[in-house]
């Protein structure tokens, strides 16, 4: 909240203004006590206090505010203190600055400036009720006898603790039972709200008082379900590599074997001797052939295996592959 420009001399006129220091109450219980002196010194920190106050700046605001009122005290520097706190989320010491503003006994000659910050207090002070959180908390597992509680490491009753007006924010609750169990809440209270809390100190031990347990403590991990074998996968890919291999290497020969025989041949027509090394470069093309085909069924199947592994306890026989190579063909077996 930025300060509006007819705000400023209103409240510097208000701590230059002699009749009204001797309307104060304070002035008039303690006559004679403020000089000339102490009212320009109390003027200069409340100039201090409205930069600030306009810099957003609302704790070094109060501490002006706060020295200017001792100086001179006047309702508008209670005002801005209220302010100062309320805009810094300390709700709960901003009502009680507007609260100790209200209850200040306004003369009938009192200046237009106090009575207009008597009424801007009671004003915003209705407002900030509703912005102030109520807690209540209820305590299961133990009687209230016996029982102490802390609220933010400070002590508090239980009965405080049943709609108690608490500012905006993180706050630490703390039960303990007189046979040791304890239980500690953190609680996030967002403005306006009304939070009950819930706190169970559990059963007594019979044996041993509970030891201090903070509430609502994070889930344990959930065990990770044992995985299968791996190697029934590796097995396949490697069935899949040893079929690529083979497949390249007799395609290899073969192509060497039916160019060696295409070199003596004239046209369609070949030399009966190359009819041998004809039918080798069949056989050999079948067989990469058969390799290549069992290279795309090994990776296929080690990805499957990888997606869909075992996950029972039964202990698994080992896996085992053979491999054959006859003149035209390529044998497979495998155990998984």
């Amino acid at each position: 909240m930025r300060v509006r420009a007819h705000r400023l001399p209103w409240i510097l006129a208000v701590l230059a203004a002699a009749s009204v220091f001797v309307g104060s109450p304070r002035a008039q219980a303690e006559p004679g006590a403020r000089t000339d002196p102490a009212r320009v010194r109390a003027r200069e920190k409340g100039e201090e206090g409205l930069g600030l106050f306009g810099a957003e700046k609302y704790s070094e605001a109060y501490e002006r505010f706060r020295v200017a009122d001792e100086l001179f005290h006047a309702p508008t520097l209670v005002l801005y203190m209220a302010r100062c706190r309320r805009n810094a989320g300390r709700l709960l010491e901003a009502a009680r600055h507007y609260d100790q503003l209200l209850a200040e006994r306004e003369r009938p000659d009192a200046a237009a400036a106090f009575v207009e910050a008597k009424a801007e207090a009671k004003r915003e002070l209705e407002v900030l009720g509703l912005r102030i959180p109520t807690l209540t908390v209820r305590v299961l597992g133990a009687s209230d006898a016996g029982l102490t509680a802390t609220l933010d490491g400070a002590p508090v009753t239980l009965a405080e603790l049943r709609g108690r007006a608490v500012d905006p924010g993180v706050h630490t609750i703390t039960i303990a039972a007189g046979d040791g169990r304890t239980r500690t809440r953190k609680v996030q209270l967002a403005e306006g709200s009304e939070s009950p809390i819930t706190i169970d100190l559990g059963a007594p031990s019979a044996s041993a008082p509970d030891p201090p347990t903070a509430i609502d403590p994070p889930p344990p991990e959930p065990a990770a379900a044992p995985g299968g074998s791996f190697v029934p996968a590796g097995v396949a890919f490697g069935v899949g590599a040893l079929g690529l291999g083979i497949g390249l290497a007799t395609g290899a020969v073969s192509l060497a074997k039916v160019s060696d025989v295409k070199q003596r041949c004239e046209g369609t027509l070949c030399l009966r001797a190359d009819g041998a090394n004809a039918d080798s470069a069949r056989a050999l093309a079948t067989a990469s052939t058969v390799g290549f085909v069992v290279a795309g069924l090994g990776v296929a199947t080690g990805a499957v295996l990888l997606v869909v592994r075992r996950r029972t306890g039964v202990t698994q026989p080992p896996p085992a592959v053979e491999a054959s190579i006859g003149p035209a063909s390529l044998l497979l077996r495998g155990v998984f």
